[in-house]
């Protein structure tokens, strides 16, 4: 699988290789985009006190999208001894959901396939692993911004950022601006 961090685009090659009989007449393959580090409310997080942050719950692994659809692809030819090979090319969105979307950011994303006999058992899954290419060697983000209160009388506020690199080469240094009322 490779990614094209200037693009957005994954390409993905699967290899299904059939070993034994089933007692069903297809199986359903399924490729699935995941979504790591998406801050948000989850009840019962301080159960979980490590994936809090900033009083945020940290989620991992998020169903993003169904890239083969809700039930898959059917793979038809499943007796032992059958090499079924399927390609996929899948533009990831700037985005996921909405109205509430949340910045896909690539970095953060995880693919899966798994095979299934039809809308019932997994058979087999696999975490796959990604390529990223066309990586920048510069690319810093907000991953969190928490804003103290703006108080009328004084016209001052206080704010605290984190920032990731996200680019192949270590960050020496960052300009950011930050407005409070429409002043910088």
């Amino acid at each position: 699988i490779s990614l094209d961090m200037t693009t957005r685009t994954l390409n993905v090659r699967d290899q299904l290789y059939y070993t034994g009989t089933q007692t069903v007449a297809s199986n359903m393959l399924n490729v699935a985009n995941l979504q790591d580090n998406v801050l948000g409310p989850q009840s019962g997080a301080s159960q979980n006190p490590a994936q809090v942050v900033d009083g945020q719950y940290n989620h991992m692994h998020m169903l993003r999208h169904l890239i083969t659809g809700q039930w898959g692809e059917t793979i038809d030819s499943i007796t032992p001894g059958t090499l079924v090979e399927k390609t996929y090319e899948y533009v990831n969105p700037a985005m996921f959901g909405s109205p509430n979307a949340i910045d896909a950011w690539l970095e953060d994303l995880e693919f899966i396939a798994f095979v299934c006999e039809g809308h019932k058992e997994v058979l087999t899954a696999i975490e796959i692993p990604v390529e990223r290419v066309n990586q920048p060697a510069n690319a810093m983000r907000i991953v969190n911004l928490t804003e103290g209160e703006n108080t009328e009388c004084n016209n001052s506020a206080t704010a605290s950022f984190k920032f990731k690199n996200t680019g192949i080469d270590t960050a020496t240094s960052m300009t950011y601006t930050y407005t409070i009322n429409g002043t910088t």
